[in-house]
């Protein structure tokens, strides 16, 4: 099984074990139904969620978690097993917890309750998960507490009225979704005419017949932005704390990684951004003193 967690800022701030042993509570809790009268083996990278599942922590919080997962274990007759494995041994979970999905993105309650006074009430949200559905019925892309069904392409949208709020990546295949089902829905899109969903919507100066209304929402207050996951520590926020200057190898492995989603054999060095930063500024009349300054420079602009 795959599971990822996602949870509030205020969880990425605790530590790496806390945040590992929530997730072994979270598990349990989740699939005690399941699991009981069986054996489950909990396999970590850190030796101390193996040590603390043992024999406890004299830290409250971690100590508090232990306690919920034994209790869990014992209320279901779950034999509880340990195991510690090297990093380079736990590169599939390894991934799936610095995963983030850019997409995450929902309306605020708001707006959607006046939406669903009008045109509701909206049975089933397509694409959410546990922290911002809208419904009490919803979709999510990968498994996370009071999901009905991964995936909603696998669903059948007939017979609900459906909330949908998809990723722009995935509009094309919504609205083909939404004609085969004939499924009866909201759905919220950015006004993007030159995306290829468009045509779809659009045509001959007119919306297509499928669409009975259509409303353009404020530009501001409408759009919440989803959280990131629970095993990511705020890093950037520890940069700020900390007053320490992004590296050089750092600052180079973000940047490239970004520019190589949309161009693969792409060779860039951070000169490359130190000698076009300069050249920007002098053609934006920055003072010279001022670019030789950010640029550690000592000979003289030409």
């Amino acid at each position: 099984m795959r599971f990822m967690e996602i949870g509030s800022r205020v969880k990425q701030f605790e530590s790496s074990t806390w945040r590992e042993l929530e997730t072994v509570r979270r598990v349990l809790n989740s699939y005690d139904s399941f699991l009981e009268n069986k054996t489950v083996k909990v396999n970590s990278d850190n030796k101390n969620v193996t040590h603390i599942l043992n024999v406890g922590s004299k830290k409250f919080k971690l100590q508090k978690v232990v306690t919920d997962i034994l209790n869990s274990c014992s209320k279901k007759n779950i034999g509880l097993q340990t195991n510690w494995v090297p990093r380079t041994e736990n590169k599939h979970a390894d991934f799936l917890s610095r995963h983030t999905d850019p997409d995450d993105w929902s309306i605020e309650k708001n707006v959607f309750h006046d939406l669903s006074c009008t045109f509701g009430p909206f049975t089933v949200d397509r694409f959410s998960t546990h922290y911002n559905a809208q419904s009490s019925r919803f979709n999510s892309r990968i498994w996370c507490p009071g999901t009905e069904a991964i995936n909603a392409f696998s669903q059948f949208w007939g017979g609900d009225t459906n909330w949908l709020v998809p990723p722009p990546s995935l509009v094309a295949m919504t609205i083909n979704k939404i004609i085969k089902d004939k499924a009866k829905c909201m759905l919220v899109i950015p006004e993007w005419k030159s995306a290829p969903y468009w045509p779809l919507l659009y045509k001959d100066g007119g919306f297509r017949d499928f669409i009975k209304e259509v409303i353009y929402l404020p530009r501001y207050n409408i759009i919440v932005k989803g959280y990131r996951p629970i095993f990511r520590s705020g890093g950037t926020a520890k940069l700020i704390y900390k007053n320490k200057k992004l590296s050089y190898t750092a600052a180079r492995q973000n940047i490239v990684k970004r520019l190589k989603m949309v161009a693969p054999q792409l060779n860039l060095g951070l000169h490359s951004l130190r000698s076009g930063g300069a050249s920007a500024a002098a053609k934006s009349d920055v003072n010279e003193r001022c670019i030789k300054r950010h640029g550690r420079w000592k000979s003289d602009l030409k």
